[in-house]
């Protein structure tokens, strides 16, 4: 797509108008890479036409909600395309999820059909119940025509719903129609010159929004997508994809970006990308110094802040002579049509050089939150002086620099980012809370040793023998992996202020390397038996290595050792490179000990 393609063209267009006509234009060309898999445009284009025909002929053109229950791969991108194209508001699923939590944001959708496939179809069906459809792509091979369905509506219409963690214990869905998602995919074609000729990582989950900028800016663009599960195919052997690949743009999360760099070390090669793009959490200057120890030196690096509601509303290009003095990189500067402003508690604009919450001013806001009046209300309004402008406040605080370079400093609330996960607090909480074994509960974020930050429960439990193993596994029944605590303290009380509401400055340090029983015992002091063979010993240095720890039984668990999905990525990298084996991150569930773990690798 040629660069000074205008942002109003984009904005006045719709998502499947647009992707047809780059399928005409180019039908042979990649558009997805699978494994050893390519789908073509065409292919891509008549399988989602299938889909969108089915939907059309059975449930009518109005704009309901469509659930996408489908893992992280192309025929997710074949559900997405087929149910914008037929007019329905596309609401991305991962069925890693807890079925719970599935079915929570099924039933808020009010949608009446799931589309799936044959690897997730009795999944599907368990959700839909008795009075939800569900449609197997499979089976829609022989079944629906192939051409371009006919649907006129307007820019304004809902495109897709997706689902982010909520401050009131349950997930909060946010909405963008084609106008304010084309809008934003017009922004990153422009600011980041994308074409034909790229190909772009999609690394994060099909539930996310950074996930989506990635697909749409390649389809959109007649690129290729190259999806990598990290969940499930890990760390080990990415650079060498990347590469055998010829991936051009790479979009990262800085956390989980830390822990692939560590898998490099040693490794002479350099990855080939022409831009390295980070966000979703705040960029440090050590992670511009891993950008310019493993990058080309024609290769940029991307720093762009974003929120779901707004889509990205910042970005701080940098290369390898940008040479930044500060800690953390600025989130840089405008990108047409987000209006920033920087407002005190009162909503009243900050002086220059101040600290103040982060206003969006925009045409292209999402219109709110999924069936929520109330908190659509606290966080949107129309600007008054112009009805076309939404006003968001984003929750989150920046500093204006003389030269209208924006620095992030943090949340002004107890929303974080995780790893690059969008999480509220208020939401683990809820969960602990509503555990029968629970009586009061807090979470906050802190930084470790590494200063990542991570996610620590002060619990005061109802019985004496509470144990965060037990607590970890029950809240994987309501909560995914990335809002699971990664450490569990369990206190008498929670500290209180003189007004009586929870003192969270006041809460003890933690100590990422002994977690503690309801008892108050630590639960490593109860097994450190030292390695026995040469194998045992291999495994614990890289455990110890990983979990920044100066010692660890063998009978010890992963997950009682300070653990969090990348830590745990990182360690089976660490495995691939030492021993030649390539686990699968399942069989740390099964085997969560040294001891287990030598035993499955001999």
């Amino acid at each position: 797509m040629p660069v000074d393609d205008t942002i109003d063209t984009w904005a006045d267009d719709l998502i499947g108008r647009r992707f047809e006509r780059i399928a005409r234009s180019t039908p042979e060309k990649t558009a997805s890479v699978d494994g050893d898999r390519e789908y073509a445009y065409r292919e891509l284009n008549e399988s989602a036409n299938r889909l969108a025909c089915r939907l059309l002929d059975a449930h009518g053109d109005g704009d309901e909600p469509v659930a996408l229950l489908l893992e992280h791969a192309t025929p997710m991108l074949v559900a997405f395309l087929g149910a914008v194209k037929a007019g329905k508001i596309a609401t991305p699923l991962d069925p890693s999820w807890p079925i719970a939590r599935l079915a929570w944001m099924v039933e808020n959708s009010g949608g009446s059909v799931i589309v799936s496939n044959r690897r997730n179809e009795s999944f599907a069906r368990e959700l839909a119940g008795v009075s939800r459809f569900v449609i197997i792509l499979e089976s829609l091979e022989s079944e629906q025509p192939t051409v371009d369905p006919q649907q006129p509506f307007s820019p304004d219409r809902p495109a897709y719903l997706l689902y982010s963690s909520g401050s009131t214990g349950h997930p909060k869905g946010i909405v963008h129609t084609h106008r304010t998602a084309l809008h934003n995919i017009g922004i990153y074609t422009g600011q980041l010159r994308i074409g034909e000729a790229d190909r772009l990582t999609w690394l994060h989950s099909p539930s996310f929004s950074s996930a989506w900028a990635e697909i749409l800016a390649a389809l959109l663009n007649g690129a290729t997508i190259c999806p990598w599960d990290i969940r499930s195919r890990g760390l080990s052997g990415l650079g060498d994809w990347h590469n055998r690949l010829g991936v051009t743009v790479v979009n990262w999360a800085p956390s989980p970006f830390r822990r692939f760099m560590e898998t490099l070390r040693g490794s002479p090669g350099l990855l080939t990308p022409r831009l390295l793009v980070l966000g979703s959490e705040p960029v440090t200057k050590r992670d511009w110094e891993l950008f310019c120890a493993h990058f080309p030196d024609d290769c940029r690096m991307v720093n762009r802040l974003g929120a779901t509601e707004v889509n990205n509303y910042r970005m701080h290009f940098l290369d390898k002579s940008s040479e930044p003095n500060e800690a953390v990189i600025p989130a840089g500067y405008p990108v047409p049509g987000k209006d920033l402003l920087l407002v005190d508690d009162a909503g009243q604009l900050v002086e220059t050089g101040a600290v103040g919450q982060i206003v969006i001013r925009s045409r292209f806001c999402s219109p709110g939150y999924w069936r929520d009046e109330e908190l659509t209300r606290q966080a949107f309004r129309t600007d008054p002086a112009d009805p076309a402008m939404r006003i968001y406040r984003t929750g989150d605080l920046g500093l204006l620099r003389s030269d209208g370079c924006l620095e992030f400093h943090g949340r002004a609330d107890h929303q974080v980012k995780i790893r690059g996960v969008r999480i509220e607090i208020g939401e683990i909480e809820n969960a602990l809370t509503h555990h029968e074994s629970v009586r009061e509960a807090a979470v906050v974020a802190r930084p470790d040793s590494d200063d990542t930050l991570r996610l620590v429960a002060y619990v005061v439990a109802q019985e004496q023998q509470l144990e965060a193993r037990q607590l970890r596994q029950d809240l994987l029944t309501t909560l995914p992996s990335s809002m699971i605590p990664d450490l569990f303290v369990f206190v008498e009380s929670l500290p209180m202020t003189e007004t009586g509401k929870l003192d969270r400055a006041a809460l003890p340090a933690p100590s990422f390397s002994r977690p503690q029983s309801s008892n108050g015992q630590s639960v490593a002091e109860r097994d450190e038996t030292a390695s026995r063979t040469p194998l045992e010993r291999r495994l614990a240095t890289i455990w110890c290595d990983v979990l920044q720890l100066e010692a660890i039984g063998i009978h010890e668990s992963f997950f009682d050792r300070g653990w969090d999905s990348l830590r745990a990525l990182a360690m089976f990298a660490r495995i691939q490179m030492e021993f030649g084996k390539n686990l699968p991150l399942t069989s740390l569930l099964e085997r969560p000990t040294i001891a287990e773990l030598a035993q499955l690798l001999n």
